[in-house]
Formats: C-alpha cells, structure tokens, sequence
C-alpha cells in the first residue's frame, strides 16, 4: 500500500548492485559515519556505531576497495503490523581485506581478495523532508569472507 508501484524485479536490484551496496560497504569500511548516516536507520547506526567505537579505539583502519559486487539476490520480505515493509537482499562483494594499524598490517593483506556475503534489510518508508519515498537499511550483517581466487 505505501508503494503500489514497487516491483522487486530488475530495477530494485540493479539500483540495489549499482548504488545503495557500493555506498554502504565502502562508508561501512571506512567508517564514514555521515555517508552511513544518510542511509541507515537510527537503530542499524547505533549498532554499526558501536563496531566503529571499537575499531577506532583499537587504532585499526580498512582498506575499502571494492572489486565487485555480485549476486545480488532477494531473499524475502516481511511486513511487520505496527512498522514499513522490509526487503532482504543478500550480495556478495569481493573486496580487498587488509586491516592496518599505524600503517602497519595486522591482518590479510594488501593484496588479498576476500569474497563476503552481506545481508541487507531494506526498509521502504515515507520521508516528507527527502521528499517522498526512500529507503533505508535497518538491519545489517556480513560474514568475514572467504579468500578469492
């Protein structure tokens, strides 16, 4: 009923693969909470905001290079009573895994490709300040990734 024109074909997947994915993970690597901020809601930035307090206490960057963005796929929807609809949407990113600390590796390398499964809850929903529909990650999980070959 909030969007009698969503189709959950092609479209809603490539904008998924060609801009919301590509603008999270490279903000969430980077830990550019302002990006993140603009696509999150508040209760996925509190929680990603956490992660992002401990890698700066801990002095480590990552590198955000993304290679690729494949499998874009719709894995449900759940339409909750008293909330908007969510969309899940899982991908997989091949990305550079090379985590620093004072310009030093601590972990993977510089030169290591890593094949990570994220998952993605879309949440569709009214935004009368960005003038209409938008959407929006509520929820967001990632597997450390398999080495790519």
């Amino acid at each position: 009923m909030l969007d009698p024109g969503f189709d959950s074909g092609p479209e809603f997947v490539h904008e998924m693969q060609e801009n919301i994915i590509p603008i999270v993970v490279k903000a969430l690597l980077r830990g550019d909470r302002i990006a993140l901020g603009a696509w999150m809601t508040d209760s996925c930035m509190e929680r990603v905001n956490a992660m992002l307090h401990q890698r700066e206490a801990e002095g480590v960057s990552v590198n955000d290079t993304i290679l690729g963005i494949n499998d874009v796929t719709i894995m449900g929807a759940k339409a909750p009573e008293k909330s908007e609809p969510l969309i899940i949407v899982s991908c997989m990113v091949q990305q550079i895994h090379c985590m620093t600390k004072k310009d030093e590796v601590v972990e993977g390398a510089e030169d290591e490709i890593r094949a990570v499964t994220y998952m993605f809850a879309m949440l569709r929903k009214y935004d009368p300040e960005k003038g209409g529909l938008i959407w929006q990650v509520d929820e967001l999980t990632y597997s450390g990734g398999m080495l790519y070959i």
